[in-house]
């Protein structure tokens, strides 16, 4: 039992870092430019409780490469044509692509991640200690 908790506690450590930094990387490399949604797939999650909506986005960057990057969210927020602004870094821009964020935004983003990482190792020094 001890195990599959910090095993989940774990899982969302990991998600918070995978969505952060990519994020990161991208409003420090400061590279921005105009994306457009070229396409927009529903569907349901894995359980099929919820429905997602699936973004692509496709732009063009400093170099002239072509990109592409994803997001999901819980309804549709953009149609197909519609214009955002992205950050990335010019190095790989598919892989660390993410709409424009404030500094503000950054920040909450860095807290999230900090607290759970922080909550995560808490737990599991709390389970390693009392057991």
């Amino acid at each position: 039992m001890t195990i599959t908790i910090i095993g989940g506690v774990a899982l969302l450590a990991i998600f918070a870092v995978a969505q952060t930094l990519p994020r990161l990387r991208a409003a420090r490399a400061g590279a921005t430019t105009e994306a457009r949604c070229f396409r927009v797939t529903q569907g349901r999650n894995a359980r099929g409780d919820k429905a997602r909506v699936w973004h692509q986005f496709e732009f063009t960057t400093t170099t002239g490469a072509r990109a592409e990057f994803g997001i999901t969210r819980n309804r549709q927020v953009y149609g197909e044509g519609s214009r955002v602004q992205v950050m990335y870094d010019p190095k790989n821009p598919s892989k660390t692509a993410s709409l424009a964020a404030s500094r503000s935004e950054i920040r909450s983003d860095v807290l999230r991640m900090v607290l759970v990482l922080g909550g995560f190792l808490a737990f599991a020094l709390m389970l390693h200690n009392y057991g």
